[in-house]
């Protein structure tokens, strides 16, 4: 045993499983906006029964810096002191890997290959960019339901985001304010503290029929009762709870439900 810790990879999928296709799209595509791009394409497709395919390839210019940190969980991240980064935990490829039958990452550093029980090795690199691909199975409605809810991420206006072929639009903006808001921050041993940071906070307008919507860094957080997408520009923790979010959906009519993830 490596450590003081063993995972059991099958309770992990288990504990995620709930995330579906958007759980992993939404990692995926955080992912890539934290990196140097300039376009985003995602592909949800149905192959088969209840089998689906996953692809999401973006043009980043160094690429996967650590493939091996791709089934590392909560290895160090470079990201996680950087407040107008995403990724905190490192953990956000493993969810998409566990989640699917048969996965394969190729970037500027190699390929690695992931089936059942294996992680294969592959010299074989791309220019630049990353392509995750891999098949995963879930129900049509959780199919449907990613597909309505991954194409309200908002994209930095210079990164064209594409979605089986079509861009997603960003919303009309209304209006910029500045908050300080809670947040964690990291000290020199890496370890999490919570702190607090001024932000900006862009308004959006939804779309016609669109309840409004906290966000943090172009991705959905939680619905809220009121007219206007309120975008956080900095990564923040929920004042009440002293948690981080990120979206939790459901296939009801209701449309999107998020919850809170606690720091752990």
């Amino acid at each position: 045993m490596a450590g003081k810790l063993e995972v059991d990879t099958n309770g992990f999928r288990k504990r995620v499983a709930w995330r579906g296709p958007l759980g992993v799209l939404t990692e995926l595509v955080s992912n890539a906006l934290d990196e140097d791009i300039t376009f985003c394409d995602v592909i949800l497709e149905h192959v088969d029964q209840q089998t689906y395919r996953i692809r999401v390839e973006d043009d980043s210019t160094e690429g996967f810096r650590n493939l091996d940190e791709s089934y590392t969980l909560y290895a160090d991240s470079y990201k996680a002191g950087i407040l107008d980064k995403r990724g905190r935990f490192n953990v956000g490829e493993k969810i998409a890997i566990v989640l699917c039958d048969e996965a394969k990452i190729e970037s500027t550093t190699g390929t690695r290959i992931f089936s059942d029980k294996q992680v294969k090795r592959s010299s074989k690199k791309r220019d630049k960019g990353t392509v995750f691909e891999g098949t995963m199975r879930c129900t049509r409605a959780q199919y449907e339901d990613a597909c309505q809810q991954v194409v309200k991420i908002i994209p930095p206006p210079e990164i064209k985001l594409t979605f089986n072929g079509h861009r997603v639009r960003r919303p009309r903006q209304v209006a910029l304010v500045s908050a300080t808001l809670p947040t964690v921050g990291v000290n020199d041993d890496g370890d999490l503290y919570k702190t607090s940071a001024k932000t900006d906070v862009v308004i959006y307008e939804p779309s016609e029929g669109a309840s409004g919507a906290i966000y943090e860094l172009g991705v959905p957080v939680v619905s809220v009762d009121h007219p206007f997408i309120m975008d956080v520009r900095k990564k923040y923790l929920s004042a009440l709870t002293g948690t981080t979010s990120r979206p939790v959906t459901t296939a009801s009519s209701a449309g999107p439900c998020w919850t809170p993830r606690p720091i752990c």
